[in-house]
């Protein structure tokens, strides 16, 4: 039997159905895949139309599958793991150029990784990197990245954690400012006598952190930028929570302060598409960066 028109309408219809699973809802997965929530409405329609079933549930709580709708989505994500494996056999071994892309967790691109990838195109010159950070815990499930790196453990079949490893986190300040405002005694006497900068997400990773420090005296510097927070520390504007990897570049480690803050990183893949070789390179590289760190 020939493939028809509406057979592949079908096709599109069962996939964005399974977007809006996977997305938890349609207005992530429009944001996700790049088109509009009416687009995904008129597909998910005609494909109730054309099976003469209800799919999807609608209401103010948000969109929910009924049992055939649950069915649908099931055949979806096999038709789905069909095309990763297509994409897989297509690629060339051995063969290490093109893009690949890179989701990652706010801050970390600033804190870690933007001087090491130097490296990785001197080795590999025809890679190119696509670059996305985000707020939010990161989904590999749907394919819109190739590789992950972030706080949070991911969730799924389809993510495979390849590398992980606790950062530590201290107070750091540069050598200019404790030279006009002196070195603090310890975690008290910083609070109460010197400039405090504080990042909002630390939160996330130590219970009452955000508490201890916006209990400073001068809390002079609120900011949710990675890259914001190591700016004013090194402009002298005063002391503020940074990776131990800052020991190296100029900074002062307050190493008597006892308030260190430890965060997880995760490294993790798409599991059909880990060992494709532009990606695999790019995965054994940031191993390597991580594992310096």
């Amino acid at each position: 039997m020939a493939v028809s028109k509406k057979d592949i309408m079908n096709l599109e219809s069962m996939l964005l159905l399974l977007a809006v699973t996977q997305h938890e809802g349609k207005r992530r997965a429009s944001d996700a895949i790049s088109t509009s929530v009416d687009t995904i409405n008129k597909y998910i329609d005609n494909l109730e139309q054309t099976l003469k079933t209800k799919l999807v549930n609608c209401n103010g709580r948000g969109t929910t599958l009924t049992p055939n709708g649950r069915k649908i989505t099931e055949s979806a994500l096999k038709i789905k793991n069909i095309l990763n494996e297509i994409y897989v056999a297509a690629s060339e071994e051995g063969e290490v150029k093109g893009k690949v892309r890179i989701g990652m967790a706010a801050g970390l691109n600033a804190n870690l990784f933007a001087e090491s990838i130097c490296n990785l195109y001197d080795q590999y010159p025809e890679i190119s990197i696509n670059m996305h950070s985000d707020f939010d815990a990161l989904n590999i499930s749907d394919l819109s990245f190739d590789i992950g790196i972030g706080y949070e453990k991911p969730s799924g079949s389809e993510a495979v954690v390849l590398y992980n490893r606790t950062l530590k986190f201290y107070f750091f300040a540069s050598p200019e400012y404790l030279a006009v405002h002196g070195y603090p005694l310890d975690f008290e006497d910083m609070l109460e006598n010197h400039r405090i900068i504080n990042k909002e997400s630390y939160y996330r990773f130590a219970k009452g952190i955000n508490k201890d420090l916006e209990g400073a005296r001068f809390l002079c510097y609120t900011t949710n930028s990675s890259f914001a927070m190591a700016e004013v520390i090194r402009n002298n504007l005063g002391i503020g929570l940074l990776p131990a990897q800052y020991k190296n570049e100029g900074l002062v480690c307050l190493d008597n302060i006892k308030y260190s803050l430890d965060i997880p990183i995760y490294l993790f893949a798409h599991r059909n598409i880990k060992d494709i070789p532009r990606v695999r390179a790019v995965i054994n590289h940031f191993k390597t960066v991580l594992s310096k760190i």
